[in-house]
């Protein structure tokens, strides 16, 4: 922060004088909001390397053009031919103080593809931040810097989080009725969220594992690309669902920076509470202009590409998912396939009620009372009546960081052309089986995803058709949605949620390459995806149909295990 004059110093750096007059008015716009808390200038390429080297110059924020002025002007590019931006960044680099946090501003965007490795950038630079494509201005990319710029305000201590909330007007729903208006203004005077103006509260709900109460604090111009705040409260400590939520902001603050930081929220490190402890909670970044996967899959129109790109973005890409699961496992944590069902032998009792409560619909299925028996003795000793499973030495894998609860609805997209992915909801934070993440997030889509909003969803003549695409899923094979005997109105419903299901299954072992690379093990895959096909059979809250579709997953799970298992004994003693 500029000391001498008490203000945020931000510099735009471009050679065009027309993007220099767009963002002082941008930055104008702001100020408006928060009066003498930015000290802005606008500078050439020329000017901008004498700053940098002058060590008195203190700047909190570079807004950098990558390219320049324009290619066609050779004097206007370095004479290695290196991007004007590039030289300013490698001049950074090099300070002796700490180097200036930038954002890149760049168009060019079809020459950039064989030339502009941001991933790499990132990974060169770690105080490159962002970037934002000139052609995403003047909506989206003018209320994404907007955010930028004021987190950092807000970060700094230039501006105070002064929120709109009015203590006496506000009107307290359903979901938030029994915590006492005091409790709760109590913990918004602590966040400074209060001030001397009215409050207003948006409510999200209830959220995750927690069950906490989500709430949306609108700030001061908020309707103008200024970010809100989450504020993710329970009630009555030491009991569900305060005990949980505290377990997920505990997990956030040890785990969240371990996840590649491109895919996931700021989660603040605070945590509130009343003075009678009655009430606590933490604040978290609301992520703005985005939905859940789930929505984008079932409710969106697209073409594949979109799909496939922000999946590429989340697994394949640079310091994504696939990189993250290889480099922080735990190597001094190895297990085999039974970590997978370390925590079942409590729910084995939900199974048997769910089969006794589903067998009427379970029982005019031939052949399965059998299949029934056979897995509840699995599930109970982790052995097989007619294989000697407890007597093969199975190959120990490393424990890998997982996020515990990965299904579509804890994925957002965000942005309306420049798709980004961002993990959300991590209470279930923590080392786990290797193959826990992308199998949770299979079998949520299959179960939850397929007919969802239509009347299939709930239609008992569905089981059988259902039971045959899970069945393909858990073979590793693409779903033909043309080989289904559906009409063309639902194929077209579906195709979308099918689409990513197809990319996450023929990629899996790509993903998880490095697991993959050690030893056939795509029988732990198959008994990971039997596992969360359980726990969507004994979920009541599903449909009665979609339960017994469940259980049948995990019958055909079991009987493809069965069969791989037995051609790696057969292997081995030979």
């Amino acid at each position: 922060m500029n000391q001498k004059q008490n203000k945020f110093h931000i510099v735009f750096c471009d050679d065009k004088d027309c993007e220099h007059d767009y963002f002082r008015d941008l930055i104008e716009d702001i100020l408006k909001k928060y009066p003498n808390s930015i000290d802005f200038q606008a500078v050439f390429f020329s000017d901008m390397e004498q700053m940098i080297k002058d060590k008195g110059n203190h700047i909190d924020l570079l807004i950098l053009d990558y390219w320049g002025p324009d290619d066609e002007n050779q004097a206007k590019r370095s004479d290695d031919n290196i991007p004007a931006g590039m030289k300013i960044l490698n001049l950074n680099s090099t300070r002796r103080e700490r180097a200036i946090q930038t954002v890149f501003y760049s168009a060019q965007i079809e020459r950039e593809v064989n030339s502009f490795d941001f991933d790499k950038i990132r990974q060169n630079y770690p105080f490159v931040e962002a970037r934002i494509h000139k052609t995403m201005m003047p909506r989206e990319g003018q209320e994404r810097l907007k955010k930028i710029i004021i987190d950092k305000l807000l970060a700094s201590g230039m501006i105070p989080p002064n929120y709109v909330i009015n203590h006496e007007t506000y009107s307290i729903n359903k979901n938030i009725s029994n915590i006492k208006k005091s409790r709760l203004i109590e913990i918004i005077d602590q966040l400074k969220l209060g001030g001397n103006n009215p409050p207003e509260i948006k409510e999200f709900g209830k959220g995750g594992l927690s069950g906490a109460i989500i709430l949306e604090l609108l700030p001061q111009g908020s309707s103008n690309g200024i970010s809100s705040t989450i504020l993710k409260l329970a009630v009555n400590p030491g009991r569900p669902p305060t005990h949980t939520l505290k377990q997920e902001h505990d997990r956030a603050k040890q785990y969240n920076d371990k996840f590649p930081r491109s895919l996931t929220n700021n989660i603040h490190n605070e945590w509130y509470s009343s003075s009678d402890e009655n009430v606590c909670g933490f604040v978290m970044a609301k992520v703005d202009h985005a939905i859940t996967l789930y929505d984008f899959t079932t409710k969106n129109n697209y073409n594949l590409s979109l799909l496939e790109g922000i999946l590429n973005e989340l697994f394949l890409r640079e310091r994504t998912l696939k990189q993250h699961y290889e480099s922080k496992i735990c190597p001094e944590e190895k297990h085999n396939w039974k970590r997978i069902f370390e925590d079942f032998d409590d729910r084995l009792l939900q199974i048997r009620d769910s089969y006794d409560e589903l067998s009427p619909l379970i029982s005019s299925i031939d052949g399965y009372d059998s299949a029934y028996t056979q897995l509840m003795h699995f599930l109970k000793n982790k052995t097989w009546p007619i294989v000697p499973f407890d007597e093969v030495k199975w190959p120990e894998l490393p424990l890998t960081l997982c996020h515990g609860d990965f299904h579509a609805k804890n994925i957002l997209v965000q942005g309306t052309t420049d798709l980004a992915p961002v993990i959300i909801d991590t209470g279930s934070l923590g080392f786990d089986h290797w193959a826990t993440d992308l199998t949770r997030l299979i079998v949520y889509l299959f179960m939850r995803g397929i007919d969802a909003g239509t009347k299939h969803y709930y239609d008992i003549q569905e089981i059988d058709s259902l039971a045959e695409i899970s069945k393909i899923i858990i073979e590793g094979n693409p779903i033909c949605l043309d080989c289904i005997d559906w009409n063309d109105e639902r194929k077209n419903k579906n195709k979308h949620v099918i689409e990513a299901i197809n990319w996450i299954v023929l990629h899996r072992k790509e993903i998880y390459a490095y697991f993959y690379n050690e030893y056939n093990c795509e029988f732990e895959f198959q008994l990971s995806l039997m596992k969360w096909f359980l726990r969507e059979f004994y979920r009541q809250a599903s449909p009665p149909n979609r339960r017994v579709t469940a259980l049948l997953a995990s019958y055909q799970c079991f009987e493809k295990v069965k069969i791989s298992v037995e051609s790696i004994i057969q292997k081995t003693e030979g």
